[in-house]
């Protein structure tokens, strides 16, 4: 069951923070590229 109507995204971010909260840069390459699917209730 969903909590909500929501969308799908896919981002590739050149920023994240780590579970102790620091700021890292995530570096992509043609080969092997980063990213996130999520789901944004809307």
């Amino acid at each position: 069951v969903d909590a909500c109507e929501s969308k799908i995204e896919i981002v590739t971010p050149y920023w994240a923070s780590n579970s102790a909260g620091k700021i890292r840069a995530i570096v992509n390459t043609q080969h092997f590229e980063q990213a996130i699917h999520q789901e944004v209730c809307s």
